[in-house]
């Protein structure tokens, strides 16, 4: 564990003004707005430079991002995973562009300039690029930073696991408690919502056309339901948001989003009605978006950003001037944490205030005054694997960014977690300080029961480390912390997600766990 310094591979910048990071699959994303057009032959194809791989390296990519380091990978994912995927990003494999694509979702690709149709250098100097990446990286990767061991035993909490047959897979894909109707919702790939009650009894459920990403329970009563369409990656506008009235079908309010993965409700524009912030993730499609909602018209479209990767935002006044601001956090090449601040009367403006390499799989944001202090901290995990650079990378985890009062964020405490998913902070013991459940859904294969670990803060920024007997047999995609049994503390609960071939060769006799209550018994 490390405190107030950044990890060698880390690249993380920190403060409100900086130039973005580099992105190692972004890299060629944005290649045609940010490489100097080639020279060309009589037929219009790229001529080789006398430029060196590394200097090659630089033009295509500088003039947008910062130099992506070889050290971020080693050079087996750079050969298999990387480096094909390069030649796409500019245009030199035409052939292989749509493989695994549906017929759909190739119509999608014109739409974007991810995959050039043209090539954007001559093939000699491409391969001066990967000689440079591919005898500069490392054979390996380094193993995580030191920090403390992971203790299997969770004193204080009485853990509850809900198993699946034994042919079957959990599929959960969103976990919710709602501590004023005193519920806890299951969201499934299906579309089927589970709702129980304070004692964990089945209630009452509903069906969404597709797989639910964000339930979000309404004060009249009804449930707002964001689906995502297609859940594997892809570009298609399947998406939507649906009304659950008790008793009546669904009520379409929004369509032809293109794989929605959050949802955020606010007055953003002081009209006296509630709002919808939505992350439209995509795949090389995508935006991040506020809906305008009327009593008696059709919803309007307010795009923030047009973007892929959108993860999720958090609404509340990051400024101090009573208007409520919108956090994002961005995956899927431009990585980072943007600041959108609003300026009265539906505007908002864009502040990045912080920058990761893609490489970094940011997963997860919450905002939350850690140290106490009056003003609003950044948790961050980083962790999602399940791109062209596989691998267990050891700046994978889950970070705090403390505000120093004026919206300048500065790394102060690192926990290395494979695969890291999600983290939220709580004083789950009632001792005045903040505590943190983190879930990882690309855990190490040597450490499948670090998919959930309970960091208890024992003094500032401190923390012994737990698990449950049994975490190793669920692959955790979501989790929830709230009151969900009515006693007053916060508890935790995690879902499971997984598929084919994932993680444990076949299901224990008992079955893989679906979810897991941990109720709080801290306090007591």
């Amino acid at each position: 564990m490390q405190h107030g310094k950044n990890f060698p591979f880390e690249g993380a910048a920190t403060g409100k003004f900086f130039q973005p990071l580099v992105s190692i699959l972004a890299l060629f994303i944005f290649l045609t707005a940010c490489s100097t057009a080639p020279k060309t032959d009589a037929n219009g194809n790229p001529l080789e430079t006398t430029l060196s791989g590394e200097a090659l390296a630089h033009q295509h990519c500088q003039s947008c991002h910062l130099f992506p380091e070889p050290a971020l990978l080693d050079t087996a994912t750079w050969r298999r995973g990387v480096l094909p995927n390069m030649r796409k990003r500019l245009g030199l494999s035409q052939e292989s562009m749509f493989s695994g694509m549906s017929p759909d979702d190739m119509a999608e690709v014109p739409k974007t300039d991810a995959y050039p149709l043209q090539p954007q250098l001559a093939e000699a100097d491409m391969r001066k690029i990967e000689a440079y990446y591919l005898s500069h990286a490392p054979a390996a990767l380094p193993p995580q930073p030191a920090r403390p061991s992971v203790q299997t035993g969770l004193p204080g909490f009485d853990v509850t696991m809900h198993r699946v047959a034994k042919n079957r897979l959990p599929i959960l894909t969103q976990v919710k408690i709602d501590p004023a109707r005193q519920r806890t919702y299951f969201s499934d790939q299906a579309g089927r919502v589970r709702m129980f009650d304070q004692n964990f009894r089945l209630v009452d459920s509903l069906r969404a056309p597709t797989a639910v990403s964000e339930l979000l329970p309404q004060d009249n009563g009804n449930y707002l339901a964001l689906t995502m369409g297609v859940m594997p990656p892809n570009d298609l506008a399947q998406g939507g948001l649906y009304e659950f009235t008790p008793g009546q079908p669904p009520r379409a309010l929004l369509d032809s989003l293109r794989r929605p993965v959050h949802l955020s409700q606010a007055d953003l524009n002081a009209d006296g009605l509630p709002d919808a912030v939505v992350c439209s993730y995509g795949n090389t499609l995508g935006r991040l978006s506020w809906f305008e909602f009327y009593k008696n018209r059709e919803p309007v479209e307010h795009m923030l950003a047009e973007r892929p990767g959108a993860r999720c935002t958090t609404i509340a006044d990051f400024t101090g001037d009573g208007k409520p601001d919108i956090l994002a956090l961005f995956a899927q090449g431009l990585e980072g944490i943007s600041l959108f601040v609003n300026e009265g009367k539906g505007e908002f403006r864009e502040e990045v205030l912080l920058s990761f390499p893609p490489v970094y799989g940011s997963s997860y944001v919450s905002a939350v005054d850690f140290d106490r202090d009056g003003d609003l901290d950044l948790l961050y995990t980083n962790g999602d694997n399940a791109d062209y650079s596989y691998a267990q990378k050891p700046y994978h985890g889950v970070r705090l960014f403390l505000n120093d009062g004026k919206s300048h964020f500065k790394q102060a405490w690192f926990f290395p977690l494979h695969g890291a998913q999600q983290a939220e902070a709580r004083d789950f013991d009632g001792d005045g300080d903040l505590d943190i459940a983190a879930i990882g859904f690309f855990p190490a294969p040597t450490q499948q029961r670090e998919g959930f670990v309970f960091l208890q803060q024992t003094s500032p920024l401190k923390f012994s480390a737990h698990t449950f007997a049994g975490a190793e047999e669920g692959r955790w995609l979501t989790m929830a912390c709230a009151d969900a049994d009515g006693d007053g503390d916060d508890d935790i609960v995690i879902g499971s997600y997984r598929r084919p071939g994932m993680g444990l060769l076949e299901a224990p006799e008992k079955g893989f766990p679906e979810w897991v209550l941990l109720r709080n018994r801290l306090k007591k």
